[in-house]
């Protein structure tokens, strides 16, 4: 598949589950917000992934980890833009194909995912 129809498939998708056009670009007034909530998400998730046994093995060292915070950022950052193009498109499926080479189970990134929802957000929603 080339890369504007996975791009398209995933447009078709985010159409589907109510993520289509308008509510992308409701998503993407919100990104300061999420810009200034995700920080701490990150710092409080890759802390408990580096003592974690079963993902601490994933990181080498803490400048790995840093690396991975600030690419955790930018992926959040992309996210938080609602444009979800060829870019993105690459860029996921680029970090899906690391995560299967280095044995990264699914169960640890979709907690991943669900530790920065709700991290931000809480922390969001209680200073308002």
């Amino acid at each position: 598949m080339t890369d504007q129809g996975k791009t398209s498939d995933l447009h078709d998708r985010l159409n589907f589950v109510g993520l289509d056009g308008e509510q992308r670009r409701g998503l993407a007034a919100l990104q300061p917000v999420i810009a200034s909530s995700i920080e701490g998400a990150i710092d409080t998730f890759y802390g408990k992934a580096s003592r974690h046994p079963h993902t601490s093995k994933f990181f080498a060292d803490p400048a790995h980890i840093d690396h991975a915070k600030r690419r955790q950022a930018a992926h959040w950052k992309v996210i938080a833009s609602g444009k979800y193009e060829d870019d993105y498109v690459n860029g996921v499926t680029t970090v899906g194909r690391v995560h299967a080479r280095i044995g990264l189970e699914p169960r640890w990134y979709i907690g991943a995912m669900r530790s920065f929802l709700t991290g931000s957000f809480a922390r969001s929603s209680s200073r308002n």
